[in-house]
């Protein structure tokens, strides 16, 4: 929420005093045209009256009546929230996002095509979303089929926009009506504002459009708002490969419709080129999601009053008639002195984001951690990660960095948190998943000789818990505890013995001094031998490096499957499946 949609009134019933002076104008306005009608008859009253006195009047009561009106606005505690409790937040939109995956939307008007383009704009507006923001997938040619149901992991969102470019669906045509209904479907049940997101060019047949507008018109009465983007160009183009054509197909973007279409469904049209540089939220315009007032003891204010307050007493003192100008600055500076000594502490605080900040800042991590944790979104997640760290809290860093890195904005910052994963797990002793984050994060735009740097750190202590494993493996045969394996250890690595690795890994540890390098593969040893010893084949699973594809593992070639199987197709097929009396594109 924005503007004066986020704010909220301690006692709102204050306000209604706003009144009270034009109560008392109109009756003394009343009683001073009385007393004249005494004094002289009607015509002759302006002659009457002091036109300069009368002018210094008006003046001084409209300050009056502004300065009353200020402070009965600061006496009903005007205030915004800083930190609202999870459970205490009002339901967030959810949204249904339906792609056409026709064949018309293969036509490269726009580049790389209008699939492609499509993909791309809610690629991008997915990054601008607030976490509580639910967002399910569908898309449409022959049939309308569910890809993913509503969900806040927006990281599962983003894997399944990159792996719409290889989905197939099994059928061809234009089922738009189809896709509506199942969007309706998989929103039903929720408790919070409810809407359906469409990107599609429009080119449908006669049959398919009269079904999508009835269903539009089904989803407005049902309370949900229907919202269209258009994709491609206003002229035609050519759609290629489309199964049994008998010449060219031409196709373009049917702006009359798509808008006619967002109308009967309640909601907003707009071409993909107009909305590119604005956000998701700015183009569905929400309706705003009051707190619950129940809730609100468990909510932390930011108080406004003192600003009211003060221009409502300095209105009152000039008004007032101080001698001087002089007089009239010292009262108004005197009123701001009282203001800052007795105004209740959180009223001129910063909010919390920045408390959290400015410990982390001090050195005070505890503090931060703590304020840290009651945040939710990237940046605390981040934040709360680096309080972990500097405490030394590695397996604390290493659950924040983690969610950080899947409720990352960009890749830029996806690779700062993916990168401070990797040093939490190296410090943990988990060394091969550090390796594999530290590569990661080279991808995603750390500093290369950082990354570098780190990795050359992570492969070769992984090595040499390998190496050493079968050794503490023998020893613990000869020990009598766990405090003798480690002990002989660190002797044997101190001693030098073991050490043979390749240039490239002696020139990684050359700044570590031996009692360090023996704690770190000790430390690597014990999450080692937690996985069955050297026999039990390294440390346990964690982090994977993945990549859409159209592989028979890929996200699309599952699905693809799956919606196969949901039509009764047995078999998966080597094409999709042309339907009769159906147009194919």
């Amino acid at each position: 929420m924005t503007g004066l949609e986020a704010l909220y009134w301690r006692e709102p019933l204050w306000l209604l005093l706003v009144l009270a002076p034009l109560l008392g104008l109109a009756a003394g306005g009343l009683l001073e045209a009385r007393r004249w009608r005494r004094l002289a008859d009607p015509h002759l009253v302006p002659w009457l009256r002091s036109m300069p006195a009368a002018r210094r009047r008006r003046a001084r009561l409209v300050a009056v009546m502004a300065g009353w009106a200020l402070l009965c606005v600061a006496l009903a505690g005007p205030r915004t929230p800083r930190w609202i409790p999870p459970d205490a937040r009002p339901p967030a939109l959810e949204l249904m996002v339906v792609f056409d995956l026709s064949a018309s939307m293969e036509a490269r008007d726009t580049a790389p095509h209008r699939r492609g383009r499509a993909q791309a704009l809610m690629t991008r507006w997915l990054a601008t979303l607030s976490d509580d923001f639910g967002i399910g997938l569908a898309a449409f040619a022959g049939h309308g089929h569910l890809l993913l149901p509503v969900t806040r992991d927006h990281g599962l969102v983003g894997h399944f926009l990159e792996e719409l470019a290889h989905l197939r669906l099994p059928t061809l045509g234009n089922d738009l009506a189809g896709a509506l209904e199942v969007a309706a479907t998989a929103l039903e049940g929720g408790d919070g504002p409810r809407a359906v997101l469409v990107f599609s060019d429009g080119d449908l047949g006669e049959a398919a459009r009269q079904a999508a507008e009835i269903r539009a018109g089904g989803l407005a009465a049902a309370g949900f708002s229907l919202h269209v983007v258009g994709v491609g160009g206003p002229e035609k183009a050519r759609v290629p490969d489309v199964p049994g054509a008998d010449g060219p197909i031409l196709s373009r973007r049917e702006e009359a419709w798509l808008a006619r279409l967002a109308a009967l469904g309640g909601g907003r049209y707009g071409p993909a080129e107009a909305l590119a540089e604005g956000g998701l939220a700015a183009f569905l315009d929400p309706p705003p999601r009051p707190i619950d007032p129940a809730a609100a003891a468990r909510v932390q204010w930011q108080e406004w009053f003192g600003l009211p307050l003060v221009g409502g007493l300095a209105l009152m003192l000039l008004a007032g008639g101080l001698p001087g100008r002089g007089a009239g600055a010292a009262g108004l500076a005197g009123v701001v002195l009282v203001l800052g000594l007795f105004s209740p502490p959180g009223a001129w605080s910063r909010p919390w984001p920045d408390d959290a900040s400015a410990a982390l800042e001090a050195g005070d991590y505890a503090t931060a951690r703590r304020l840290f944790a009651g945040e939710e979104g990237y940046g605390a997640r981040y934040g709360e990660g680096m309080a972990c760290y500097r405490l030394e809290d590695y397996a604390c860093a290493r659950r924040a960095f983690g969610a950080a890195a899947w409720q990352a904005p960009d890749a830029t910052a996806r690779g700062r948190a993916v990168f401070n994963l990797g040093n939490a797990h190296f410090f943990l002793g988990e060394y091969a998943q550090a390796a594999v984050l530290f590569a990661e994060a080279g991808e995603l735009g750390v500093a290369a000789d950082l990354a570098r740097r780190n990795l050359a750190y992570a492969d070769s202590l992984a090595a040499m818990v390998r190496r050493h494993a079968r050794d503490v493996e023998r020893a613990l045969a000869r020990a009598d505890g766990g405090a003798a394996v480690a002990e002989q250890l660190s002797d044997i690595v101190a001693e030098g013995i073991h050490l043979d690795l390749p240039p490239a890994a002696r020139h990684a540890h050359a700044a570590l001094p031996p009692e360090r390098l023996a704690a770190l593969v000790a430390r690597g040893l014990e999450g080692f031998q937690g996985t069955g010893g050297a026999a039990g084949g390294g440390p346990r699973a964690g982090w994977v490096r993945t990549a859409p594809g159209s592989g028979p593992g890929s996200t699309a070639a599952v699905v693809s499957r799956v919606l196969e199987m949901e039509l009764g197709f047995p078999a998966p097929l080597e094409e999709p499946r042309a339907q009769e009396g159906v147009r194919p594109w």
